[in-house]
């Protein structure tokens, strides 16, 4: 979340005023909170795909258990609200302590993606700052970056990278999962009706008595993607 939404006001004097202005929900305020989407992923996970969350380092219990890391996570997002606030706070009143405090914890898998996080941050305090064209153009400024990003990343970025291979090659087998079925859905043809009326019920009591049909989601038991639990009283 950006600084100014979780603390409900304005951190930045625009340059040549000495009052803060009235905290005004803008563009740049969405713009920051996807950048922090980013960071989390960059800072808590250690490659793509599932199961490659950092939790050597963020278990206590584990002989591999890194303090600064958690103490950052916490700060910057599982924290209390007022821990938050401070947080976020204290990176926009130092906007330079954004290298020591955020991009020092990113995992080395997203090393590349170092400059332009630190491009995009820059370009929002810019823009908070001074109120110009960074704050105005805020979305043009940010797709220039990660247009740039994509281009230069890919030409440095390895598919033969392990982690990279086994999620590509997970999102292949999806992606024909979902295909087939999609293709055995379109496969069953309903039955014709002798009329379009013939089958609905003659009287409000046969309405009542009439079965309800629902559709049945038939799970796949392979399939990586995270599940949810109903609990059985919603289940039909």
């Amino acid at each position: 979340m950006a600084g100014d939404v979780i603390n409900a006001q304005s951190l930045h004097s625009p340059a040549g005023r000495t009052k803060k202005p009235k905290f005004v929900h803008e563009a740049i305020h969405d713009v920051e909170s996807l950048l922090w989407v980013l960071v989390r992923l960059c800072i808590t996970r250690k490659g793509p795909g599932i199961n490659m969350r950092r939790e050597d380092e963020l278990d206590k219990k584990s002989p591999s258990y890194n303090k600064d890391l958690r103490e950052a996570v916490v700060a910057l997002f599982e924290g209390a609200d007022e821990v938050l606030k401070k947080k976020k706070s204290s990176l926009h009143g130092d906007w330079e302590s954004f290298e020591g405090e955020v991009i020092a914890h990113f995992h080395p898998y997203f090393e590349p993606l170092k400059p332009y996080v630190r491009r995009w941050w820059t370009t929002l305090i810019l823009g908070y700052k001074y109120r110009a064209e960074e704050f105005y153009d805020i979305h043009d400024h940010i797709i220039r970056i990660l247009d740039e990003a994509i281009q230069e990343i890919g030409k440095t970025v390895s598919e033969d990278d392990e982690a990279t291979k086994a999620e590509i090659n997970r999102r292949k087998i999806h992606k024909e999962r979902l295909l087939a079925t999609f293709r055995r859905q379109e496969s069953v043809t309903p039955p014709l009706a002798s009329s379009p009326l013939s089958s609905l019920p003659s009287s409000p009591q046969s309405l009542r008595n009439t079965p309800q049909r629902h559709a049945v989601y038939q799970e796949d038991p392979e399939s990586p993607s995270e599940r949810l639990h109903v609990p059985k009283k919603f289940k039909r």
